[in-house]
């Protein structure tokens, strides 16, 4: 018969605690109420008007970043809000006549 050495036993304690997790596991999870209520929080008035957009401008602008427009801005609009580009190159091919989209 093999001889039981600190390593082995080592190995034995860490299978056995693995197995007794797992087992708690699987013991807690078919307990869970599958039959919990669920919650559905209805719009409040505070929230984000829907006439306007949340964009994110970046690249070669000023100050990139998050900003609140109204739903009919265009790109140009974003840009400005943005405080401008920081290089002309990219107005190449670029219709600022496009309206943003959240």
């Amino acid at each position: 018969m093999p001889e039981l050495t600190a390593r082995n036993l080592s190995f034995i304690v860490l299978v056995a605690a693995t197995v007794a997790a797992v087992l708690a596991a699987v013991v807690l999870l078919a307990r869970q109420d599958d039959n919990a209520p669920v919650r559905i929080i209805a719009p409040t008035a505070q929230e984000e008007n829907p006439a306007q957009v949340r964009v994110y401008v970046n690249g070669s602008v000023v100050n990139p970043g998050v900003y609140t427009l109204d739903s009919e801005s265009r790109i140009t609009d974003a840009l400005d809000a943005a405080a401008g580009i920081t290089d002309k190159d990219i107005l190449d091919g670029l219709n600022l006549a496009l309206r943003v989209k959240g």
